[in-house]
């Protein structure tokens, strides 16, 4: 009896085992394939090239949507930094920064998987330079820049 009883709890055991790897097999294929479905996602960007200052005035409405409730701060105040930009100031209050673009560099003013750019991060963008140039809303800076290729826009600016 007591052979047979050991017998029975292998058995199960076994059983168990076989369906937890099977579980796990089925669990790393959809990891595995969830990767790859991402992976195929397009990267955009969107930069200003000049020698300039640049002032943003970013959408507190898209921000605090975004961020959730999380202090967003923060991430304002390096936004868009890289090593042609620097930032001049930032007021925390009104969500305003001024940036100094060294001459022949890039101003990564948006990047993000997707295909294209939405600019719905800002209320307005102010380029000053010999000329300055003021675009008002999603649509006025989305109108000033110009697809350079299949995933990059361009805003040239002397």
């Amino acid at each position: 009896m007591c052979y047979r009883y050991m017998e029975v709890v292998a058995h199960k055991h076994k059983s168990y085992y076989i369906f937890t790897i099977a579980k796990m097999k089925n669990t790393l294929l959809i990891l595995v394939l969830t990767f790859i479905i991402a992976s195929c996602e397009p990267f955009y960007d969107s930069s200003i090239k000049n020698n300039s200052s640049i002032i943003l005035e970013f959408n507190r409405n898209t921000l605090e949507e975004a961020w959730d409730g999380r202090p967003y701060m923060p991430f304002l105040q390096t936004y868009a930094l890289s090593e042609g930009s620097k930032i001049i100031y930032f007021d925390s209050t009104n969500l305003v920064s001024k940036y100094e673009v060294l001459p022949n560099s890039y101003f990564i003013l948006e990047h993000g998987q997707g295909i294209k750019p939405n600019y719905d991060l800002f209320n307005k963008m102010t380029i000053i330079s010999d000329d300055t140039l003021s675009l008002n809303g999603i649509k006025g800076i989305e109108s000033s820049f110009k697809q350079v290729d299949k995933y990059q826009w361009q805003l040239t600016f002397k």
